[in-house]
């Protein structure tokens, strides 16, 4: 494993990934871009490509550039106007949700990284007064657990709110990493469908498929 350090020279900040992880972020994008270049637009450049694990890539970090150090986030409140830009701008499969119960992003200290937005669920059968949906999620690539952090405090809002689960949906083929880091738990497979119908005329932009419902509750 060969361990990338990538530098903020604004914040002083660096953050890690493998090799591999830079390979699935190219591989989403699709692009031509060089690993050099992955964090570029974010502030980032690359000063090491050659360390072999992120113990010893953060001790190289801390003897020979102590003028850095590890990326810390931060959660902040915005406005959906806000959020709704910024998903415009970088989620690359979904627009922006009509409406909102409440959003919240995270931040590196210079710039978003990440907004969430929850709302009520898409589904009238879920749509009891007691369940939350967290409708979009949208991360910046190469800012490792701003996902996690952004499901456990999106669920912490909603329980100060009174409600009593919070629910959510990603695609059949992805893992759940970071919902389960989250504290959140599989629920079932929805098979992909198309909102449009006589009595709701929708226009559907996003692509149909299977997905996978997961959710926290919220109350003991």
């Amino acid at each position: 494993m060969w361990v990338n350090v990538f530098v903020n020279n604004v914040n002083n900040q660096y953050l890690l990934l493998t090799d591999e992880e830079i390979e699935s972020i190219l591989k989403v994008l699709n692009e031509p871009v060089y690993c050099d270049n992955i964090l570029l637009a974010d502030g980032y450049e690359l000063l090491s490509a050659n360390l072999h694990s992120y113990s010893g890539a953060a001790e190289w970090v801390k003897k020979y550039f102590p003028q850095y150090t590890p990326v810390s986030y931060k959660v902040i409140p915005i406005s959906f106007r806000t959020a709704r830009a910024f998903i415009d701008k970088y989620h690359r499969t979904h627009k922006t949700p009509q409406g909102c119960k409440f959003t919240v992003a995270v931040s590196d200290g210079c710039q978003m990284v990440g907004v969430a937005v929850a709302g009520r669920p898409v589904s009238r059968v879920l749509d009891d007064g007691h369940t939350l949906e967290l409708t979009r999620m949208c991360v910046k690539f190469g800012f490792k657990n701003v996902c996690s952090l952004l499901y456990s405090r999106a669920a912490k809002i909603a329980k100060e709110m009174g409600y009593g689960k919070i629910i959510t949906y990603i695609a059949q083929d992805e893992p759940g990493y970071s919902l389960k880091a989250a504290g959140w738990v599989f629920e079932s497979t929805v098979h992909g469908h198309d909102w449009n119908c006589s009595s709701r005329p929708r226009n559907t932009s996003a692509p149909i498929c299977n997905r996978q419902r997961w959710y926290r509750t919220l109350r003991n």
